[in-house]
């Protein structure tokens, strides 16, 4: 529940340059870490369980949200 995390989100055509924001209700920058994957640090959670995000790509212009579920134990 302290957050901290380190998140390894991978798919297809990881843009190099392209903007990554993760929701899990406040936003937090992610970094590109291969043509497959990018990287996010959790936010503190005040719940335990199953927790919707949101994460949100600009690549030149296309915006693209893609929605996920983090289980939090």
């Amino acid at each position: 529940m302290f957050g901290g995390k380190y998140v390894v989100i991978s798919g297809p055509c990881v843009e190099l340059g392209a903007k990554r924001v993760l929701f899990f209700g406040s936003p937090k920058k992610c970094e590109r870490k291969s043509d497959f994957s990018f990287v996010c640090i959790t936010p503190i959670f005040n719940k335990t369980g199953n927790v919707l995000f949101l994460i949100y790509t600009d690549n030149k212009g296309v915006n693209s949200t893609f929605q996920g579920l983090y289980i939090f134990c």
